[in-house]
This record gives structure tokens, sequence and C-alpha cells, in this order.
């Protein structure tokens, strides 16, 4: 059967030491057992694709919630003194490679949850299932970005020393400058197949680390891409943002940081990531006023409990960060039309940073951009950003779970890594608590 279990170890350890041979295990026996699902892989498929007629209870859904329990009885203990696991002994003839792939990677990935498949998984010579199996994408030969990540370093140069210093304080303003954004990037685009462009090839000096999301970016291979050749960088794992991911990255809820930590931290960017995770933010995060509106008024509990850089930090380390032309003039509509100025700054500065690419669906076509003519709703914007990311060879990072459930109902496979969503913020109307009472009493 399938079971979910909190697990407390006895003493601190790195994960590398799980598997050390010992006579004497290293973790107390389950201290809390979900109750046991089943151990057919089909009907966990089912149940994790959202099929009701099946009878089985979402693995992962089981999962989230105990990570959530979890993070309680972790506080004021060594780091990874909890530690939740899924226990699968699965069916005759069944192993790991039989559960979807996506299941596995949320769980793994996502979740950060390990599957354990033994009688006794607390004991130390426990094997450890494949955390990372093989997704099949779309195309088998992923397309090259050589020319995109020579086009990146130009683009990147064109946007710093021409637009970056407009005032955009007025909607008109951010429009006449998402234009000439645009205008750059088609003119970038369309002279990348020169090689005297390698000449822009060149690494930004010392840049500075001052904001989670300047943390972030130097963890990851963005722009200027820290030294690396353009072939040394083309071999790296690649991720896809689409544009929910893009509003987690510059939120001003998500860049919150503790009152100490602003003046305290610079050119540090574990220090950062550290502050994003300590009880300090959560507390004064969750003492900030309320926001007037219900449909915000959520994610500052989410965020506290589950600060989305970090996750985001997990997915990007030491991978090169692509973006499609689709999701990028989407994120800059939105940009436009409700970021608050520290929020606007925040997100034209990303896209310098990213390596943008036309709107390819198939790897066996010569690159195209699609047609500016061509309206697209929502939904397809969704599946053409998921399929840039297929050409590509690039797992794409979204918080869109619901479209991701319906492709499946569908029949459709994509590799993506699910986030938790967030909103931009900052122009959001907030309750002053401050503020006196009113008197409305009649004298």
């Amino acid at each position: 059967s399938v079971s979910v279990d909190l697990i407390c170890i006895q003493k601190r350890m790195n994960k590398n030491s799980v598997l050390r041979s010992t006579a004497t295990p290293d973790y107390w026996a389950p201290s809390l057992w979900i109750k046991a699902v089943t151990r057919d892989a089909t009907r966990l498929n089912s149940a994790w694709r959202g099929d009701a007629t099946q009878g089985a209870t979402c693995l992962y859904r089981q999962t989230e919630e105990l990570v959530s329990t979890a993070a309680w009885y972790q506080r004021g203990q060594p780091a990874d003194w909890i530690q939740v696991l899924v226990h699968w002994l699965p069916s005759k003839n069944q192993d790991i490679s039989h559960l979807d792939c996506d299941l596995v990677e949320s769980l793994t990935r996502v979740l950060r949850v390990p599957i354990l498949m033994h009688t006794e998984p607390w004991y130390p010579e426990t094997q450890l299932a494949s955390l990372a199996p093989t997704i099949s994408l779309a195309h088998s030969a992923p397309l090259s970005v050589r020319k995109y990540l020579i086009a990146a370093t130009h683009f990147r140069r064109q946007m710093c020393t021409k637009l970056l210093d407009l005032d955009c304080a007025t909607t008109d303003d951010r429009a006449v400058l998402v234009k000439r954004f645009t205008s750059v990037l088609n003119y970038v685009q369309t002279d990348a197949d020169s090689e005297m462009v390698l000449n822009e090839y060149e690494e930004e000096k010392d840049p500075v680390v001052r904001t989670p999301l300047d943390a972030v970016l130097r963890r990851a291979c963005v722009v200027p891409f820290g030294g690396l050749t353009p072939e040394q960088t083309e071999t790296l794992p690649r991720i896809n943002l689409d544009v929910s991911a893009l509003i987690a990255l510059v939120s001003e809820l998500s860049q919150f940081m503790p009152k100490e930590a602003l003046s305290s931290v610079t050119n540090d960017s574990q220090s950062i990531l550290r502050f994003l995770a300590s009880s300090e933010r959560r507390e004064q995060m969750l003492h900030q006023p309320r926001f007037a509106s219900s449909t915000f008024d959520w994610l500052i509990e989410a965020e506290s409990e589950q600060p989305v850089l970090l996750t985001v930090d997990d997915y990007l380390k030491d991978s090169l960060v692509l973006v499609c032309r689709t999701a990028v003039n989407t994120f800059l509509n939105i940009l436009a039309t409700v970021a608050g100025p520290a929020e606007w700054t925040r997100g034209i500065r990303l896209l310098t940073h990213l390596v943008i690419v036309p709107d390819l669906v198939s790897s066996s076509k010569a690159p195209s951009a699609s047609s500016p003519d061509v309206k697209l709703n929502n939904r397809q914007k969704s599946r053409l950003i998921m399929d840039v990311g297929n050409a590509f060879g690039a797992l794409t990072v979204t918080s869109n779970s619901a479209f991701l459930r319906s492709l499946r109902n569908e029949g459709l496979k994509y590799s993506a890594l699910l986030l938790p969503a967030r909103a931009l913020t900052e122009s959001a109307a907030r309750i002053d608590l401050s503020a006196e009472p009113r008197d409305d009493t009649i004298s």
C-alpha cells in the first residue's frame, strides 16, 4: 500500500548520509501515518489526474497536507529534524516507472519529498526510488539556443542603456516603453545570426546582490551568464518561465524582507535566502496591514508559510532560464496595467536577464515566430508556452495547476514544475490598522 509518513530523525545529519551502511536505524519509526491508498500505480495515476471514478485518494494532496503539518512541528528544531516520506509498496511487476512522471516530479521537486520502496523505510539500508525518471518530451532533439544566447546579451545592452532610465510613472509612459521594448526585441532577434554579435558576449562586472530577486538570479544561469561561453551555456539544464512564474518573481509580496535584513545583507545570496525562510520574516509579514480585497488577502498567509522564491531558486539554480515571446508580451501588458513602481522596474530588469526565444512549437521545423496578427486566448497562450518549453527541452515553471490537469484529462503530456500562485500586490489597497475608528454616534 501507499502511506505518507511523518518521521523524526534521531540525530542531525545531511541528506547524503541517509543510505549509510550501519547496523542501527538512523530514523525513528514513523510517528504519524496517513491512511493507506493503494498499491496499484494505475489507480494512483488516475487519482492524480482527477479521475473521480477511481476510488483512490490523490497521493499528492495527502502529501501536501502533511508537508504543511510537518512545517509546524519543525519549528525550533534542527534543520531537517522532521521529514516527510512517501512509502510505496507497489503491486507485483510494478515499480517507480509505472507512476505518472508528473506525479513523481511534483512529489520530489515541488514538495521535495523522497519516495521510498521498502518494508522498513526508516532503516539505512533502504533504497531510494529513482527520483528523476526519464521524461519523454514531445521533441526528441531539443532546439539549439546558441543564437538566442548571443541575442540576449545584445538585447540586455540595448535595454539597459536606452530604456531603463525613462520615467514611467503613468500608464501612458509605460505603454511607450513597452512599444520600444518590443521594437528592440524584434531588432535583436532578427539580427541574431551575425557572428559579430559575439563581441557583445561579456560578463557584467561585480553585479550587486541586494534583493531576493538578485539572489535567485545570481544562482541561476542568466544573462550575462557568469563568464560561461555560449558552448558551455547551451549544455546546461533549461527552465522555461510562464507568465505566472514571472509574476511570482517580481511580486512585492515575494520580495518582502525582515527590517533588520534590509541594511545588513548585500552581495550574499545565501544570507538573503536564509532570511526568506526565517521566523522573523514570517512574523513581520503576518503583522503587515491586510489587503482590502479578499482576492489578495490570503496571499499574506501563503507567502509567510511558503516563500515562493525559495521554490523558484530550487528550480532555477544552475539552469539556463528561457522565456518565450508570448509570455514576454503578456507579462509586459500586465506590468503596464497593474504593477506598482517597484514591480514595474523589477519586471523590466528581470526580462533583461532572460534568454527570450521565439514562439516555436516543433523542433522539426525551422524557427519562426508566431504571427503578430494572430490573437490567442489565455488557454491558447498557456498551451503555446508549454509547447515552447518542449521544443527547447526545458521544464516549464507555472502556478497554473488547473490548466495542467485539463491537459492531462485530454491525454496530453507536458513536463512542468508547479509553483505557488502569487500576484502583483504593490498597488493593491490595504487596510490602515493605525487609523482611529470613526465615531458615528449622534450626540
